[in-house]
């Protein structure tokens, strides 16, 4: 069982009380955001029977007929799948744009920072030129490993969105894409699919104090943000526990540490740390990119680190999904957890952490509770029984265990 040391929708929160919010910092500013849809394409060449011919999408003509036996083949049918989507996209939205191996087809301007989403032009309202994250982009990823299928060939994809400034629009904008794609192609998500979500400060860092209470927050309730995501990610080579693989777990489990003992030295140099880059690597691997990805953020780069053009938080661990409720309440919950961050104040938030480092458990909906996040808490409720409906209950102690296992 899960305990209730945070209480239901009245959960205690480090912002209760007459201390609750930080002077000393700027209240809560708007945000950006972007995402990474990965999944693949079905498709069906001219002549082949359609196993499922009462699906009205489309699946034919979306690759050439193309010998199969050509050295390009594959190439030539991963740019005309990008195209067709690209073209599709393009005549709906009139706002996208298709990365491809060899050229650039249908290019589209698209605001994303200039405050007018269906705008469009060549700079920035700053007269800056546009950069590629004002645009959508449809590229591929080579951890997206498609089904075999008798008669199918898949092709996988993924979609980026420009970098929005964070408002109910740019959110349901991303909504649209993600709904006209499900409407209009026949679509695999498998477990090597992700849904990747970028929370910026536009095209600036967080401020050192800011990013500190960020981290902190993370690493006490790791476990419980992974409980939102599918089982299938929490294992997942792709998206790793900070409180298992980053460089500060490694360093305290190597002095002999216990888990717990782990957590709550992990928390308190966290806290002493003095600089953005002193955290990141403490809070990074640098095999792989974490789950809680924050290596786009580093000030100065270490020697052979590529500079990053995006000055985000990539959070990785939310398995592949083109579902218009799953892009709403995902990009709001990290988008409040980290306004929460800003504003709660500083030493309030520190005691809470250290009460929470000592707990076996913690439930992930009154978590998000404490954090003023009430209608995702309902949302992955449900959600969650939901699942549990068709796999089974699987208790927060199966995250921690893996968490805890030895690397």
């Amino acid at each position: 069982m899960m305990n209730s040391t945070l209480a239901c929708t009245t959960a205690f929160s480090p912002i209760d009380g007459p201390n609750g919010y930080d002077s000393d910092e700027p209240l809560a500013r708007v945000l950006s955001f972007g995402v990474e849809l990965e999944f693949s394409i079905l498709t069906l060449k001219a002549g082949q029977k359609d196993p499922n011919p009462k699906d009205d999408r489309i699946v034919y003509g979306i690759v050439p007929p193309t010998d199969p036996q050509r050295v390009d083949y594959q190439y030539v049918c991963e740019d005309r799948v990008k195209e067709h989507l690209a073209n599709n996209l393009n005549e709906t939205f009139n706002a996208l744009e298709v990365q491809s191996t060899k050229s650039t087809v249908a290019p589209q301007q698209f605001w994303a920072f200039g405050g007018n989403i269906k705008g469009k032009g060549s700079r920035n309202p700053d007269g800056s030129e546009r950069t590629p994250l004002g645009e959508w982009i449809i590229t591929q990823d080579p951890s997206i490993i498609p089904p075999k299928h008798p008669v199918y060939e898949f092709f996988p994809i993924e979609v980026n969105s420009p970098a929005f400034l964070f408002s109910e629009a740019a959110v349901y904008q991303v909504q649209e894409v993600v709904a006209h794609l499900n409407n209009t192609y026949r679509i695999n998500i498998n477990e090597t699919c992700g849904l990747h979500l970028h929370i910026g400060s536009k095209h600036a860092g967080f401020s050192f104090p800011h990013l500190r209470k960020i981290c902190a927050v993370f690493w006490t309730f790791e476990p419980c943000f992974y409980y939102l995501a599918n089982e299938s990610r929490w294992a997942n080579d792709e998206c790793p526990f900070m409180t298992q693989k980053s460089n500060l777990m490694q360093l305290l489990r190597a002095e002999g540490k216990s888990h717990s003992e782990c957590l709550q030295e992990g928390l308190e140099m966290i806290l002493s740390t003095s600089s953005v880059d002193e955290l990141i690597n403490l809070l990074t691997w640098t095999e792989h990119r974490l789950g809680f990805n924050l290596r786009n953020l580093y000030e100065n780069p270490p020697h052979g680190f590529p500079e990053k053009a995006k000055r985000t938080i990539e959070v990785r661990f939310h398995e592949g999904s083109l579902d218009p409720q799953d892009i709403y309440h995902w990009t709001h919950l990290f988008h409040g957890f980290i306004q929460f961050a800003e504003y709660v104040n500083t030493s309030s938030l520190e005691k809470w952490l250290r009460e929470h480092t000592r707990d076996t458990e913690n439930n992930p909906f009154q978590l998000l509770n404490a954090l003023k996040l009430h209608h995702q808490a309902w949302y992955y409720e449900i959600k969650t029984k939901h699942r549990w409906s068709k796999t089974g209950k699987v208790d927060l102690s199966a995250i921690i265990a893996l968490a805890t296992k030895q690397l």
